[in-house]
């Protein structure tokens, strides 16, 4: 909840400004339903959680023309992976994020994506992209590109099979082993 108040105020400015647009929200009613009131009911649209099974045929079925996907900057969220601008680039959506890791670590602002530091910045980009559908088409085809060299399958197996390699060459419990082993052995 704490993550939608990075930019809910702006959301509601953008509502206000532009009748076309409609606020979706991927969650539980329960979760959102004191910020959804601000936007009114005719303003938004509900999807709540599927079943993991269900998750990317409802993404295609849903496919927005823009993902907001705020963070808010605390210990916990910055080591949280970039799953969910992932998937928005995998459909070609143009995504504006906090500009905290991990989306930072995986945006060019501009390019792949758009990220914003303050509830203005996230006003501004949004508005852009509803007035630009150009930019919205050229940074939705980067992303889609960036998911494809970065996130596919394909791509990652060879990285994962060094990382395993090392992870079992070294296993922790030999590591553990050895550091006991010279704990006991007098110096």
């Amino acid at each position: 909840m704490m993550d939608w108040l990075e930019c809910h105020a702006a959301c509601k400015r953008i509502v206000e400004k532009y009748p076309q647009v409609i606020m979706q929200f991927q969650t539980s009613l329960e979760c959102y339903s004191h910020f959804i009131k601000d936007f009114g009911q005719d303003r938004v649209e509900m999807h709540p959680w599927v079943d993991y099974s269900g998750h990317s045929f409802r993404m295609n079925c849903v496919k927005p023309d823009i993902a907001i996907i705020p963070l808010h900057e605390d210990e916990f969220s910055v080591c949280k992976s970039d799953l969910k601008y992932t998937e928005y680039s995998a459909l070609g959506v143009p995504s504006i994020c906090s500009n905290i890791p991990p989306y930072s670590r995986s945006i060019t602002n501009g390019e792949n994506g758009l990220l914003a530091s303050d509830d203005f910045e996230f006003e501004n980009d949004l508005e852009m992209l509803i007035l630009n559908e150009q930019a919205r088409e050229r940074i939705g085809l980067k992303a889609y590109e960036w998911a494809e060299q970065n996130r596919k399958l394909e791509t990652g197996v060879a990285e994962t099979r060094i990382m395993l390699d090392e992870i079992m060459t070294y296993p922790s419990w030999h590591i553990a082993k050895e550091i006991q082993k010279k704990e006991l052995v007098p110096a």
